[in-house]
């Protein structure tokens, strides 16, 4: 009895230890609203940090942080935190508004090489649509297959039997085809590492090491694939193809 009575005095405390941080965020985000709208910019920025602080996101957070890194000024946060919102949230129309605006301002015009136009069917299909919206899509055509088959298997009318045969068929191909391109769009939207400068300045370099070979300079805002990880730096690939090393704590991780 003693045991059963200390078990649900943990969960109640729990429980009341959980409701008090949720109360406690919400304070926060409705003191940061009011911030901004009173044109506090810096102390909305701050609530809105404590709110992550505390182990809370979401893409209303992190576009509130975007719309104040925007005011400060602070172009490289502010493309990261647009960008950050669009990925827990892609059909956030009012995000991706303000992200191009943002990158109206990146001093960096960083012009792609010409793509063979089933490249850019690819990255189209890879990037605009999120892995989770092809996953349901793939999962209601396995369930079409599932019934197609199922009735096919059931019923002695050969008409009937037949347009089960071809449904199933399609299914089939459409759920290989889905599932694929789920994979595909997960492997480039979560694998696939990327990052916004968010220094004013940055130099890459030949190796991971401070007094190697400068590359290329780039400013806030521009955005990358990381490549790899080591020791406080990243290996970098800009939109153009160009690689180099950069420090770690100078990249803000999508």
């Amino acid at each position: 009895m003693m045991y059963l009575r200390r078990i649900l005095g943990m969960v109640l405390l729990l429980s009341l230890s959980a409701w008090a941080n949720v109360a406690e965020v919400d304070y926060l985000f409705q003191k940061a609203n009011e911030a901004y709208r009173a044109e506090q910019y810096q102390r909305a920025d701050s609530l809105y940090r404590a709110i992550l602080s505390k182990g809370y996101e979401n893409g209303t957070l992190y576009y509130n942080l975007g719309n104040c890194a925007y005011k400060l000024g602070n172009i490289g946060e502010a493309v990261l935190f647009y960008r950050k919102a669009l990925k827990l949230n892609p059909h956030d129309d009012d995000a991706a508004k303000n992200l191009k605006i943002a990158r109206l301002k990146v001093l960096d015009k960083i012009e792609l090489p010409p793509r063979f136009f089933l490249l850019k069917w690819w990255d189209a299909l890879t990037h605009n649509w999120h892995f989770t919206a092809y996953g349901k899509l793939a999962l209601a055509f396995w369930w079409i297959l599932f019934l197609a088959a199922g009735v096919w298997v059931v019923v002695k009318r050969e008409t009937l039997r037949q347009w089960m045969r071809r449904l199933a068929v399609v299914a089939g191909i459409l759920f290989l085809l889905t599932a694929g391109l789920g994979y595909a769009a997960y492997t480039a939207q979560v694998e696939k590492q990327q990052g916004v400068v968010i220094a004013d300045v940055l130099t890459a370099r030949s190796a991971p090491e401070e007094h190697a070979t400068e590359l290329f300079v780039i400013h806030a805002g521009t955005e990358l694939s990381v490549l790899e990880k080591r020791q406080g730096w990243l290996k970098i690939r800009l939109l153009d193809g160009k690689e180099g090393w950069v420090p770690a704590d100078v990249v803000g991780i999508i």
